[in-house]
């Protein structure tokens, strides 16, 4: 048996919280969704923070070198090609990738251009 509550902001879905019992136990009842009813705020509250902690930063956070190397691998060119296109060795172009990553929480190059066209809105 479970029970379900699912969390929203407005049309957004937040996610949910699955509470699940063994067969032989008894079902939820009235007051047992009662109580989840209680918790609902708090839950979508606590989702809410710890979604806004995972926004990527706005781009007028990246340095300027940092909106260029974004930019331009979001382009398709390779680290080598960056460096070259910024004057750059590649171990530095490495360097503000690894930067990127971490303030964008973007790992993987593919993904780098959907997160520059996302990171102004918010």
């Amino acid at each position: 048996w479970g029970i379900n509550l699912h969390a929203f902001d407005g049309a957004q879905a937040l996610g949910d919280l699955r509470i699940w019992r063994a067969r032989q136990r008894r079902e939820f009842d009235t007051h047992d969704k009662s109580l989840l009813d209680l918790v609902e705020p708090a839950f979508i509250a606590a989702l809410r923070r710890a979604q806004r902690r995972r926004a990527p930063p706005a781009l007028e956070l990246l340095s300027p070198r940092e909106r260029e190397v974004a930019a331009l691998v979001a382009r398709g060119l390779t680290d080598k090609a960056v460096a070259r296109e910024l004057g750059l060795s590649v171990s530095s172009v490495r360097t503000y990738l690894r930067r990127l990553g971490t303030k964008s929480g973007v790992q993987r190059r593919a993904a780098l251009g959907g997160w520059l066209g996302g990171a102004g809105r918010g």
